[in-house]
């Protein structure tokens, strides 16, 4: 005789595994791993950035806007910095001179905000606190794309009990720096 109650146990287990698999989740700022190599580079867009697959071409886009905000949507594997990024959107030094925007896995909540305007001259040492301080930002890992369909991906992020908010960032945000940095390494053309 089967018990039946080991193997319900089991099956949510599996379903709990291939469910997790396809979840955004809220991660620290210490666990994001700093990218050395063009691969490693990335496979953070595709987890700290809003990314799609492009159905027609089968390959993953990392979403961008232009200067005039105009959606782009830029093959990850033809992109080895951030400079190629403002050469695709034609932003920066390469067209418009402004610069391009995207949707990063970090929200910074007003009361982070407010701390790292009231604590000037420090500016960056007080965003790396809030960076670092769960109550003041929110981080989140992207699952693999293939896993999800966009439509699923946007329903995830906008109903998960993480109450996290898509907004758009320039490239060139000061306060997200400290966050491109950490994600993207040397090839986000900022330093340390």
């Amino acid at each position: 005789m089967v018990n039946c109650k080991y193997m319900k146990t089991i099956i949510k287990k599996e379903k709990d595994k291939m469910t997790n698999h396809n979840q955004v989740k809220k991660i620290s700022f210490d666990s994001i791993v700093t990218p050395t190599t063009v691969e490693q580079f990335r496979d953070n867009l595709k987890k700290y950035y809003l990314n799609y697959l492009n159905p027609e071409t089968n390959q993953t886009c990392l979403n961008t806007r232009d200067s005039y905000y105009f959606d782009k949507g830029i093959n990850i594997d033809e992109i080895s910095s951030l400079d190629d990024v403002y050469k695709k959107t034609k932003s920066g030094w390469y067209g418009s001179g402004k610069p391009f925007e995207l949707i990063s896995m970090c929200n910074i909540s007003e009361k982070g905000l407010d701390y790292i305007e009231h604590s000037y001259p420090n500016i960056q040492t007080s965003i790396e606190y809030v960076m670092n301080d769960s109550k003041k930002t929110t981080l989140v890992e992207l699952p693999p794309v293939q896993n999800l369909t966009p439509q699923n991906l946007w329903e995830q992020l906008i109903s998960t009990p993480i109450n996290f908010k898509l907004i758009w960032v320039k490239s060139d945000n000061l306060i997200y720096k400290t966050f491109f940095v950490k994600t993207l390494g040397k090839f986000s053309g900022y330093s340390n």
